[in-house]
């Protein structure tokens, strides 16, 4: 019988080291040939295994997206939070990401605004806590973040077609005019519920000069419901109750959200970039000369929608994925 083994020079069986090279190179041949006849394992595992594996690279969404719920679930998570400055740096990662996925994958703009708006609460929460910190520093509050969307509005609302600009002004108008009611009824005036107001009529304001031969916006809106629930009130949409000036305000996030998706869409269907629907990679093939511009506008209009949902939550809203967005728990990804 012929032995299996070689003996090496010291007389015990065993493999040489020629040998042990062809034995692993075969089983991780024979490896790949099992996965890829299993059809089992996820390409997105696979890509981060071998990245060099052409032909299952990600699309610029798909990226975007991952990384994205990457670092959502390790700024929840206290192994990823225990180092150093983690505690402001995950979540504010994880909102800047988000706004890249708002981008890059329009049928996904819904989810990624309001879990942008959650991160940024969370890196808002967590900087209050730690005020010495000099990361606290870095952390935009609401109104400092919805001034930045509303200066760089100009630019971003001649993206919209009339309908668009029309139905973005008009529920800017109407929230300002809402919040504005509301804190003239507050004892003694609210001054920080003014200045909201105020912002959103500025963005109104905006969104009305993007087309000049109409303006949508309305002197007076109803009131009834302000005046029947000055303090709390149910949010249509979920059954929640809330803070009254918060469901304003993620209402008017909600209907922007609506009118930027289908204005992120179209630009993205005429530029090229980020598409994912086809699960291919785009990397190679660049973008159109107009792309950078016109992706820097978008960010303005995901932005602004998602500084209003940030604003509702500091005001009060319930922070939680559900209570924003009813479709977050029939992703298909891995719950977090």
């Amino acid at each position: 019988m012929q032995t299996l083994l070689r003996l090496g020079a010291n007389g015990r069986g065993g493999l040489n080291r020629r040998s042990m090279g062809r034995f692993r190179r075969c089983l991780l041949l024979l490896l790949g040939v099992f996965v890829t006849a299993s059809g089992c394992a996820s390409p997105i595992a696979i890509q981060r295994v071998d990245p060099h594996q052409d032909n299952l690279s990600l699309s610029s969404c798909d990226r975007a997206w991952t990384d994205a719920r990457l670092l959502t679930r390790r700024a929840a998570d206290p192994f990823f939070t225990s180092a150093a400055g983690a505690r402001i740096i995950l979540p504010l990662a994880a909102a800047q990401t988000w706004q890249d996925v708002t981008v890059r994958c329009p049928t996904r703009f819904d989810e990624a605004v309001n879990r942008s708006a959650l991160a940024w609460m969370t890196a808002h929460t967590r900087a209050q806590q730690t005020p010495a910190s000099p990361l606290s520093a870095t952390v935009e509050d609401p109104g400092t973040l919805t001034t930045q969307a509303v200066q760089s509005l100009p630019a971003a609302a001649r993206l919209l077609n009339p309908v668009q600009v029309s139905d973005a002004a008009k529920a800017e108008d109407e929230s300002g005019f809402s919040l504005i009611l509301l804190a003239g009824r507050r004892p003694g005036g609210d001054q920080a519920l003014l200045s909201v107001g105020d912002r959103h009529h500025e963005a109104a304001q905006t969104l009305a000069s993007a087309d000049p031969t109409a303006d949508p916006r309305q002197a007076v809106y109803s009131v009834q419901k302000l005046l029947k629930h000055p303090q709390t009130m149910t949010d249509p949409a979920n059954g929640l109750e809330a803070p009254t000036e918060s469901v304003v305000e993620v209402n008017c996030a909600r209907s922007l959200t609506q009118v930027f998706r289908s204005a992120v869409s179209t630009v993205q269907d005429a530029d090229g970039f980020g598409t994912a629907s086809q699960g291919r990679d785009d990397r190679s093939e660049g973008p159109t000369p107009a792309c950078h511009e016109h992706e820097s506008t978008l960010r303005t209009l995901s932005l602004l929608a998602t500084a209003h949902t940030y604003t509702a939550l500091s005001q009060g809203y319930p922070a939680f994925p559900q209570a924003l967005l009813s479709f977050v728990q029939e992703s298909t990804a891995p719950n977090e």
